[in-house]
């Protein structure tokens, strides 16, 4: 069993990712936790703010496959993604 992880900053986009992911069987399963503090550069300026971390657990030979997913329905931009 792997797991991965990112952030989002709306608890509803954590619990779609999470849902969408195990729906999928991408995922066997997906939990969510936060709010989290989380401080960052972005764009040149020191940021804060609170997000939800979404923990996946996965087959190895999902790795791909899930990793595609994630970003591919991910709202942020560039996501946090720790495998």
């Amino acid at each position: 069993m792997f797991m991965a992880w990112t952030t989002t900053a709306l608890k509803t986009d954590a619990d779609r990712l999470a849902r969408g992911a195990v729906e999928n069987r991408l995922a066997v399963c997906a939990e969510v936790d936060g709010p989290i503090s989380s401080h960052y550069h972005w764009e040149g300026r020191l940021e804060s703010a609170e997000e939800y971390r979404i923990c996946f657990k996965y087959l190895p030979a999902n790795a791909g496959s899930l990793n595609a997913w994630v970003h591919n329905h991910h709202p942020y931009a560039v996501p946090q993604w720790i495998e």
